[in-house]
């Protein structure tokens, strides 16, 4: 086998026909740069099955198709055949030569020919395989692929190992069987689970089929009842027409007799016609006459409402005058009242204008007595300034020297005080740094409790944020259980409804009358299981007791009952069992007689219970007790489940059938019930049969269970919705309050830190306040010695005053009562405490008292000056 032709026509730069005869031996192709040698390989590649575009050096389909230039159009098609001499019988085919072509069209669609008959990309590959050639293989090698194939790893030459083996095709075949497996395995995964799906429905589908089969036989039945029927009907009301026929005819006769009658009646009637209008004439006068009498009364009414008004008008102003009278009266007393106070207001003001003048005079004469006393005093005071200059001059050198001896002694004690004010600011100063040390000990006591607790607060908080968190967590779940719970409701909810309106689980001829068009049959009542609702748990049993009933159609009456039995004829859509309610001859006595029939039939079955106390929980009752429907289907349900007892197994089935048995073959009237239904669906009859066992689509609700979750299923909803609701805002709730718990958490954070600053910071001012209190314990100790040596020296300045004070004692003692006597006296008289002429009497009171105050002879030149400016004044 070798490469013996290849045509390229629109590929890249071929846009004609071009044909490479290949002989035997080496062929090579030969040309300048971009004369298309490379896209000879790439037709190569391409034909072989390549699928990369990168591998073909273009990025879509359509690069591989010329594109157009020098003058000519583009193509919209690319192909390239290669043709293989196999004359060898290389490659396994009956053919010589076989030849691939690969056509590609700018709409991306690829066609694959072997010797021009179409296949597919699959069958060219596996073709390709068995001559151990391909795009993937070795067959064509580019620039660097020899160095690649040198470099790979042992496990990567295997792919070129296989090719030059000839296994290729085979792992071609087993590739593509891999896949179909797969594919066979997925479609087998598909029919099991359309299996799992339809095999449910095959149970109830059987017994719907059986029932169809039943309904046919039961049809017929009833087509033959019904033609009999219809022709004792027809019977009936052939003698009925002829009963009204004779009816119509007396009503004629009748009739002529009523015309004549009428006719009189008309001639009295127009007469009585007459006489009523010229009664009414009469009457219209009459009342013409009564008008105009009610206008004149009318009109004298008004003119007398008039004058009363103009009276009530009066009056109330009479009243107004009265009124304003007694108010003028009033005012008049009590301005008589305040003239008669204002005089004696005067009279009392002129009593104390005169004993103000009494008052006057007497202070005027002591005014006049003072001035005389104080000129008497004056011309002393005088006498007692001369005699104080002689006294101040005798003390003029005793004094010098005094002085100097006070004026080192006071350098010395104010020396001797500083330091003692130093000492004391620093003993002060010590106690204050020992109190604010106290308090600043307090402080930073108080700084790390308060730290401690806001630590406390935050662990407390943290740990009410995570429980907040699991909280939260938990509400997610609830709410996401909820919701999934309400999810599935409303999915149960619309399937439901879906099923109803699709009326699943009815005879073609229900649902054909269900969906009749409205006016075409009237008095349609629905489906019996739509009618009432059965309790939990009592599904299956009432289905059982109501058999065939649950496929019944019920109607008002039995007129449209017949409609609807043509309209199922006419439209050919199957056969339905229709139930009218009302029956001919039942009237309010006949229903009362079917309740009191059946209190007694409960009594007896009572009677019999109470008789087997193990038999009594056991026993349900009566099934037409147990279903709730409106009033007017009470009687119905009544009917359809008359004689029909629910039992809970089949053992007290069984026991309440061996005690209606007797009774059934002596009478049949004297049973209290004829059927047995247990909560399985089990049937037992007195006649000698039951219905019961179990298939695989007993696991399915029935109509009765659909209908009762259609009733229960919207509040159930509705609950969920407001479970949902509740969580909601108890989820909104906590995350709200877990919001105000982080911004606390952020607040105590942010305090917490400041609070480290602070105990920090006070940290630094007790060690600051410690190293101060320690620098003015030295500074105390350093001046307790200083002032121990000023105080040595004070007390020898002390003995030298002390000489010096004995030398001019008695001196001082002179001149200090002239002075004294004088500064007092004019201290008193300008101040106004003692009168000026009582001087004299109170002087030796006051003489050792001024006399004490005046030791030393810097205060006699004090009270000195003191004298002569009160004489200035």
């Amino acid at each position: 086998m070798y490469l013996k032709r290849l045509e390229m026509l629109g590929f890249k730069s071929f846009a004609s026909r071009t044909v490479l005869e290949f002989s035997s031996g080496i062929t090579a192709v030969v040309g300048p740069n971009g004369s298309g040698k490379s896209n000879v390989a790439d037709a190569m590649r391409w034909v072989l099955g390549e699928q990369n575009m990168r591998q073909l050096r273009g990025k879509k389909s359509d690069d591989i198709i010329f594109v157009g230039g020098q003058g000519k159009a583009a193509l919209g098609m690319a192909e390239v055949s290669l043709t293989i001499d196999n004359s060898t019988g290389w490659v396994p085919s009956e053919y010589s030569e076989i030849t691939v072509t690969r056509r590609s069209y700018r709409s991306g669609e690829n066609e694959y020919l072997i010797n021009k008959q179409k296949v597919r990309l699959k069958d060219v590959l596996l073709l390709l395989a068995q001559a151990r050639i391909g795009h993937d293989s070795y067959t064509v090698i580019g620039q660097g692929m020899i160095d690649a194939a040198l470099s790979l790893r042992a496990e990567e030459r295997r792919s070129l190992f296989e090719n030059a083996a000839g296994i290729r095709p085979f792992q071609v075949q087993r590739a593509d069987a891999d896949n179909r497996l797969r594919q066979t395995e997925q479609n087998l995964e598909r029919v099991r689970d359309i299996v799992s799906e339809i095999e449910p429905r095959l149970g109830p589908m059987e017994a719907q089929a059986k029932r169809a089969v039943e309904h046919q036989q039961v049809s017929a039945e009833l087509q033959s009842v019904l033609l009999d029927w219809f022709a004792l009907q027809y019977r009936r009301l052939r003698a009925s027409s002829e009963r009204t026929g004779q009816v119509e005819r007396e009503q004629h006769h009748l009739r002529g007799e009523l015309e004549q009658a009428l006719q009189r009646v008309i001639d009295q009637s127009a007469a009585q016609r007459s006489t009523r209008q010229q009664t009414q004439a009469n009457i219209a006068e009459a009342r013409s006459a009564w008008n105009a009498s009610n206008d004149l009364f009318q009109q004298s009414e008004r003119e007398l409402a008039v004058s009363e008004e103009r009276l009530g008008g009066f009056e109330r102003q009479r009243g107004d005058f009265q009124r304003e009278e007694r108010r003028l009266r009033e005012r008049l007393i009590a301005l008589q009242k305040q003239v008669i106070d204002m005089e004696e207001q005067c009279d009392l003001a002129d009593e104390a204008v005169d004993e103000g003048a009494s008052k006057l005079a007497e202070l005027e004469m002591r005014v006049s007595r003072a001035q005389k006393e104080y000129e008497l005093d004056e011309r002393r005071l005088r006498g007692s300034q001369n005699d104080l200059v002689q006294v101040q001059a005798r003390l003029g050198s005793s004094q010098s020297e005094l002085g100097r001896l006070q004026k080192q002694l006071g350098e010395r004690n104010r020396t001797l005080a500083s330091r003692r004010d130093t000492i004391a600011q620093a003993q002060q100063a010590q106690r204050t740094l020992e109190s604010k040390l106290a308090e600043e000990r307090e402080r930073l006591q108080a700084a790390r409790e308060e730290e401690g607790q806001a630590q406390q607060q935050r662990q407390r908080l943290a740990k009410i944020i995570a429980e907040g968190q699991q909280e939260m967590e938990r509400l997610k779940g609830l709410i996401a259980d909820a919701e999934r719970k309400r999810r599935a409701l409303s999915d149960r909810l619309n399937l439901l409804k879906t099923w109803r309106q699709s009326l699943s689980g009815y005879s073609d001829g229900v649902r054909a009358l269900l969906r009749a068009p409205s006016g075409k049959l009237h008095g349609m009542l629905g489906p019996v299981p739509q009618l009432g609702v059965v309790p939990e748990g009592m599904e299956q049993a009432l289905e059982a007791a109501l058999g065939p009933y649950m496929q019944a159609v019920v109607v008002e009456t039995l007129e449209d009952a017949l409609q609807c039995q043509d309209y199922l004829r006419t439209t050919k859509n199957g056969n339905a069992l229709v139930v009218w309610l009302e029956r001919e001859g039942e009237d309010e006595n006949g229903i009362e007689v079917s309740g009191i029939q059946g209190q007694e039939e409960e009594a007896v079955l009572r009677r019999f219970l109470d008789q087997r106390p193990q038999l009594r929980e056991r026993v349900i009752g009566f099934a037409g007790t147990r279903i709730a429907c409106d009033a007017r289907y009470r009687a119905l349900f009544q009917r359809l489940l008359r004689g029909v007892v629910i039992a809970r197994d089949l053992d007290a089935a069984r026991e309440l059938l061996s005690w209606a048995l007797p009774l059934s073959i002596s009478s049949v009237s004297d049973l209290p019930f004829t059927t047995i239904v247990t909560t399985q669906g089990e049937i037992l009859h007195v006649d000698g049969w039951l219905s019961g066992g179990a298939g695989k689509g007993d696991a399915q609700q029935g109509l009765l269970a659909h209908e009762r979750e259609l009733r229960e299923l919207p509040q159930q909803v509705e609950e969920r919705k407001e479970e949902l609701n509740g969580l909601n805002a108890k989820l909104s709730e906590v995350q709200r309050a877990q919001e105000g718990r982080r911004i606390e958490q952020s607040a105590l954070d942010k305090q917490l830190q400041k609070l480290s600053m602070l105990v920090s910071e006070r940290n630094r001012l007790f060690n600051t306040t410690q190293r101060d209190q320690e620098r003015l314990q030295t500074e105390i100790k350093l001046s307790s010695s200083v002032e121990q040596q000023l105080a040595a020296e004070v007390a020898g300045l002390e003995q030298e005053v002390a000489g010096g004070r004995n030398a001019f004692r008695h001196m001082r003692k002179s001149s200090a009562n002239s002075a004294d006597w004088s500064k007092i006296c004019a201290t008193r008289w300008r101040s106004g405490q003692v009168p000026i002429g009582d001087n004299r009497t109170n002087w030796d009171a006051l003489a050792p008292r001024s006399l004490s105050s005046a030791r030393k002879p810097k205060h006699c030149a004090n009270n000195s000056r003191n004298i002569r400016a009160n004489l200035r004044m």
